[in-house]
């Protein structure tokens, strides 16, 4: 799809990149450690990061950035290498709601709001 953006393909005319960087972003269940640094992923020209889908869910609740600011200065300063959590250092986030929501529905939680 990075290709299509950047030739200006008609199905995606609506998006307008006007020069700025396309990252790639991968998200797995599993935290996958290495495969940042390592060469386990296909070649390509558009960088692609993996990250776990624990690191979206910080990575959308940001407040000190945007989303988009942190992932470019990630790959800036670490040249595609490690993940994603090592740029979430100094940051301030807010809670998510719907993992917040989710959690208290649990009796342990201790402030269950069961809708029943």
């Amino acid at each position: 799809m990075a290709g299509y953006l950047r030739d200006g393909h008609g199905a995606y005319a609506h998006i307008k990149p006007a020069g700025r960087p396309i990252l790639g972003l991968v998200i797995t269940l599993e935290p996958f450690y290495l495969i940042n640094g390592s060469d386990l992923l296909p070649a390509r020209t558009t960088p692609v990061y993996v990250a776990s889908a624990e690191e979206l869910e910080r990575l959308v609740t940001v407040t000190s950035t945007t989303a988009s600011q942190l992932i470019l200065r990630h790959h800036t300063e670490h040249a595609g290498r490690g993940h994603v959590r090592r740029s979430f250092a100094g940051h301030t986030f807010e809670p998510n709601p719907i993992v917040e929501s989710a959690w208290h529905r649990y009796p342990w939680s201790g402030s269950s709001t069961d809708p029943d």
